[in-house]
């Protein structure tokens, strides 16, 4: 299984996005001293806890990461789309490659690839 498949099998079954730090919840975390939580949710719930150390004073640092964590449904789409791409781009050049350029439907099965690639990238990158 490539990573891409493992992409794609995690964002099917996993949980849906947008993800965002610190939703409506009534979790707790009790961490002690200078420590704090965040609580990742989705439009369904509170989906994870993170724990960071020393947050006094780390909120434009933890903040940061807890928008990292929140971005990874996003970006598991965006390098889909961008895989995506990529195979349209090794079907261009194996079509250059062919010694019969007319090839009609291997020009064909280039558009509809290329149109559905950009498509999914384009959708993915808003």
């Amino acid at each position: 299984m490539s990573i891409f498949d493992e992409i794609k099998s995690d964002l099917e079954n996993g949980t849906p996005g947008p993800l965002n730090k610190n939703g409506e919840h009534d979790w707790s975390l009790e961490t002690g001293g200078e420590n704090s939580f965040y609580v990742i949710s989705s439009d369904s719930g509170p989906v994870a806890i993170v724990a960071v150390e020393a947050a006094f004073g780390m909120d434009d640092r933890n903040d940061a990461d807890m928008r990292r964590f929140c971005r990874l449904p996003d970006l598991e789409r965006i390098a889909l789309a961008a895989n995506e791409l990529a195979e349209v781009a090794y079907l261009a050049l194996s079509l250059i490659d062919q010694d019969n350029l007319e090839a009609k439907a291997g020009w064909d099965a280039l558009d509809i690839a290329a149109t559905t690639a950009l498509t999914a990238f384009r959708e993915a990158t808003k």
